[in-house]
């Protein structure tokens, strides 16, 4: 709350000089009937603030709701919308053909679109560069920020399409099917039996012998039968601005899963009403 107080000050403050600029100008011209008008600048800052402000209002009313729902409200909530926005159905002959399938649909057109924009930032860094120093009008570290920016931007954007091009040509689910070569058949058949649950950025498959996580960039596979456990936990991420007000907020639920012989668990990020799903599924194989 200081800091909020502080910036509020220091915000009117940078504004003075607009006003004072604005009052010279119209005593000079000895326009004092639009003296008040030099007021504007301290008027505009007074409704932005009181606009963060509802909007911080609006935003932490929603909160408390989501926060303090009832645990009937929410099951009946899963209910109504089970059939619409639960899983997705497997329609491929085969496990090879499904993953191939959500790599080139799913996780491929992201990495190939941000790839591209990258690629087209790092040409018009360098364009930039060319531009400045054939042309000798632009200072040295301008030049120097750009060429930086544009290796950054070019090496980000070779990335992300060599990765786009490996997700469409389905190396992952390759890779896949290599690591797991002696369980495969057993995979297979769990998973075209299983419950498909798309998140954001990442696909789940409880099946009925096995779970089989896909990501961005590798799948991988545990047997129910080594999974010890399973937690889901709410995450409220709020993003405020410089002087503290809330721009931006939204919940999220991590679900890790953990299993025999791993360092590491299994996590998804998901919304609610999928952190439900999760949980019943896995509730009815048998895991706390």
């Amino acid at each position: 709350m200081k800091n909020r107080k502080r910036d509020i000050i220091y915000l009117f403050i940078c504004t003075l000089p607009v006003s004072a600029i604005i009052i010279y100008w119209l005593i000079s011209e000895q326009d004092y009937d639009m003296l008040p008008w030099a007021l504007l600048p301290q008027g505009f800052m007074v409704i932005c603030i009181l606009i963060m402000l509802l909007q911080e209002r609006i935003l932490k009313s929603i909160a408390d709701k989501i926060k303090n729902r009832p645990e009937a409200e929410l099951r009946e909530l899963v209910l109504e919308n089970f059939e619409s926005n639960s899983f997705r159905e497997i329609t491929a002959n085969s496990m090879s053909a499904d993953l191939k399938n959500l790599y080139c649909r799913k996780f491929a057109p992201k990495n190939l679109l941000l790839g591209t924009v990258s690629l087209v930032c790092a040409y018009l860094m360098a364009a930039y560069i060319v531009t400045g120093i054939g042309n000798g009008i632009m200072p040295a570290f301008f030049n120097i920020v750009a060429g930086i920016a544009a290796l950054y931007f070019g090496l980000s954007g070779i990335i992300l399409v060599c990765e786009a091009a490996s997700q469409f040509a389905g190396f992952p689910a390759d890779r896949f099917e290599k690591k797991y070569r002696e369980e495969l058949p057993m995979i297979e058949r769990s998973y075209m039996g299983g419950r498909m649950i798309i998140a954001l950025n990442s696909v789940l498959n409880i099946g009925l012998d096995y779970i089989v996580s896909v990501s961005t960039s590798e799948c991988e596979a545990v047997s129910i039968s080594d999974i010890i456990g399973a937690q889901a936990t709410r995450v409220h991420k709020v993003r405020r601005d410089r002087a503290g007000f809330i721009t931006k907020q939204k919940f999220e639920y991590v679900i890790c899963i953990y299993a025999r012989q791993r360092n590491k668990p299994i996590k998804h990020i998901v919304n609610e009403l999928q952190a439900e799903y999760i949980r019943d599924e896995l509730i009815r194989r048998g895991i706390k």
